[in-house]
């Protein structure tokens, strides 16, 4: 079985807390598993990849009064 670990770190990469998950289990579905027990100061920035793109996970982020800076999907067929 293949195995994928989600991280947060700060700024300076200490790490927070970690969430470790089959590697089939899309990172989409995680987020909230990976900010439950993690605890961040207000209006700093939060940064993700394009895999945890969804309105769900924009609103956590929202909620936990945390800035979005989770990478946008391009539209296909442009560059």
């Amino acid at each position: 079985m293949a195995i994928r670990e989600l991280a947060v770190t700060d700024t300076e990469c200490m790490l927070l807390h970690v969430v470790t998950t089959e590697a089939s289990v899309k990172e989409i579905a995680n987020l909230e598993d990976v900010l439950g027990e993690v605890e961040m100061s207000e209006h700093i920035p939060f940064y993700a990849d394009k895999g945890y793109v969804s309105e769900k996970n924009r609103k956590l982020v929202k909620g936990k009064k945390l800035k979005d800076r989770i990478q946008k999907k391009t539209v296909q067929g442009r560059h």
